[in-house]
């Protein structure tokens, strides 16, 4: 149904999708005030508006879900960052890496032959020495706390 919709009439669903106001989705899609008000309800009550703004929710729904995994690694980044645990700092960044589109396959040579296609930096090698750098801190603060248990246990 969505097809017999004409670019407008799709922007007005989408717009209705988003907002769940007839008369301001008609107004964003480009109708005049007077079709807004007179029309955009009674459209909404035809099928194929139904069907349209309905599929435009369902995509809403997964961009929503996306956009909430990305603030929950964030939350979850930053309670790694104030515990100073390197370990699931990098498996946030990975994640991250991954919801985005980044995996090791999207920078294989033999899969980007045009030279301009590739990227600037090899994003893996990055994280990886980040990953180094995490490692080094984690484990010069073990033998810190180990040293001071030490020099305790001593005195």
């Amino acid at each position: 149904m969505i097809e017999k919709l004409n670019k407008q009439q799709r922007e007005f669903c989408w717009y209705y999708a988003e907002y769940e106001n007839a008369h301001l989705a008609a107004i964003k899609a480009g109708y005049a005030k007077t079709t807004a008000r007179n029309y955009s309800y009674k459209w909404l009550k035809q099928s194929k508006y139904i069907e349209c703004v309905n599929a435009f929710k369902v995509e809403k729904d997964n961009r929503y879900s996306f956009e909430k995994y990305i603030k929950d690694l964030d939350k979850v980044q930053k309670i790694a960052e104030e515990n100073e645990n390197a370990a699931l700092l990098l498996k946030i960044i990975e994640a991250k890496a991954k919801a985005y589109g980044f995996n090791s396959s999207a920078f294989d040579d033999e899969k980007m032959p045009v030279e301009e296609n590739k990227p600037k930096f090899d994003l893996f090698k990055e994280l990886e020495k980040k990953a180094n750098v995490f490692k080094k801190l984690d484990q010069s603060k073990k033998s810190s706390k180990k040293s001071n248990l030490s020099a305790d246990d001593t005195g």
